[in-house]
């Protein structure tokens, strides 16, 4: 058994990001996001919903993941981003992959709404770097990174959780395209995230907005080149007071 960290265990499993699926949900989750109250911006509802239908499809059956999310007398689970453990309608078990690429069943959060599913994966956004990998390099939440549609730090410090660990090449592996090392690893989950991402936008009428590559975070002062134009607007004022 691997263990369990910010959303509930060592993610190994990266699906393909060509996702088919509904639209109608797509739409429903976008609802229920924008009902909630949170104050997303478009960056990071694409970012929700994009990994909300990749992992777990919402915890919604007939999608790309099949009726594996569903609860035993066939109603949703409303499991959004695969949340280990048990939640306000008790759990489902649910088979996954450890590290290694073995089989394993965990159990996964079951919710009676949508809307519970969402609070709750949101709620993992807000853990900083303190409950992360120190040997991961963060310095930031996952809202922070959301917010600036930013998929690869996104993935960065997700991983840093131990919301997904990746399947090393070799003995195991199940998934061509992870490779051994930590920033391959985090790369193909970004790029897995806007994959989805591009999928959500379609679904929504919208322009996708997410990066897989990183984006800067926006300086809160003046950059150093703009400080030569201050002294000098500052300087222009206090002559022409003098003059007056």
């Amino acid at each position: 058994m691997t263990p369990l960290a910010i959303l509930g265990r060592t993610r190994s499993r990266v699906m393909s990001a060509r996702v088919g699926g509904s639209s109608d949900a797509i739409k429903e989750a976008n609802a229920t996001v924008n009902a909630s109250g949170r104050g997303l911006n478009r960056n990071a509802r694409q970012m929700a919903i994009a990994i909300g239908f990749l992992e777990s499809c919402f915890g919604l059956p007939g999608l790309h993941c099949g009726d594996s999310w569903q609860k035993e007398d066939g109603t949703p689970s409303y499991n959004w981003g695969a949340l280990v453990g048990s939640g306000t309608d008790g759990s489902i078990e649910h088979k996954d992959n450890a590290p290694d690429g073995t089989p394993v069943v965990y159990n996964f959060k079951a919710f009676n709404t949508m809307g519970e599913g969402f609070s709750a994966f949101l709620s993992t956004w807000a853990r900083s770097d303190v409950s992360g990998d120190k040997t991961i390099p963060h310095e930031e939440t996952v809202l922070d990174a959301a917010t600036r549609g930013d998929a690869y730090n996104v993935a960065k410090t997700m991983y840093a959780h131990r919301y997904y660990g990746g399947t090393p090449t070799g003995a195991g592996a199940w998934h061509p395209s992870m490779g051994s090392d930590d920033e391959r690893r985090i790369q193909t989950y970004a790029n897995a995230i806007v994959g989805a991402a591009r999928t959500v936008a379609g679904a929504l009428g919208e322009s996708m907005t997410l990066r897989s590559d990183p984006v800067p975070a926006q300086s809160s002062g003046v950059p150093w080149w703009g400080w030569p134009v201050v002294v000098a607007l500052v300087g222009g004022i206090f002559y022409r007071v003098l003059r007056w």
